[in-house]
This record gives C-alpha cells, sequence and structure tokens, in this order.
C-alpha cells in the first residue's frame, strides 16, 4: 500500500541523493513523485510533508532547468492541489496555472 511506496520512495531518495548529489534532476522527480503520494494519504501531517517535497523539487527543477520541465509543472500542480485543500485559492490558482503554462510550453496549446 502507500507506506509501502512511500518506503521505497524515500529509499531511492537516500540512493539518488547519495549518488548523483542534491541537485539532480531525478532527485527532483523522485521528490515530486513523493509529494503526489503523500498529497493522496491526506493526512495533515502527510500534506506537510508533500508540501516540502514538492517545493524541493520546484527548486531543483528551477534551478537546473528552468520552468520548462515537466516535473516542474507536475509539482506546481500538486501544491496547488495542496494550497487548495488548505483554502489558499488565490495561492492555488497562481500555482495551477503556472502548471498549466509550463505544459502548454511543453507540449503546445493543442496537445492539452
Amino acid at each position: 500500500g502507500a507506506a509501502h511506496a512511500k518506503g521505497q520512495l524515500g529509499s531511492a531518495l537516500r540512493t539518488y541523493k547519495n549518488v548523483l548529489g542534491e541537485g539532480h534532476p531525478e532527485v527532483a522527480h523522485v521528490h515530486n513523485s513523493m509529494g503526489g503520494l503523500l498529497f493522496e494519504i491526506g493526512t495533515p501531517e502527510a500534506l506537510e510533508e508533500a508540501r516540502k517535497h514538492v517545493e524541493a523539487a520546484i527548486a531543483i527543477t528551477d534551478e537546473c532547468i528552468g520552468e520548462t520541465d515537466l516535473t516542474s509543472a507536475e509539482s506546481r500542480f500538486i501544491l496547488g492541489k495542496i494550497n487548495l485543500r488548505e483554502g489558499e485559492l488565490r495561492t492555488a490558482l497562481r500555482l495551477m496555472r503556472q502548471a498549466l503554462q509550463i505544459r502548454e510550453n511543453i507540449f503546445g496549446y493543442h496537445h492539452l
């Protein structure tokens, strides 16, 4: 279940950080996956942890790649969903619009 998946992602995150370094795009991808899983778990503690993971993913992708990466879009969308659940509607809307813009830049408007 979710606990097993969280353990597997945690192990992957530690390994990737050790082998590739904290700021590698693959580390961002694992942070994003962990954030998505924790969002789905949905407890207040899980949401707080999810926020940390997706914020880390955004920081890494913005630093390494810029706002042109699908992980960056996915992380912003998850962070938007977290903010929406917490009642931060303006922040949620801003993040979801950013996510949509990145996806449009990657895939084109008609692909969505």
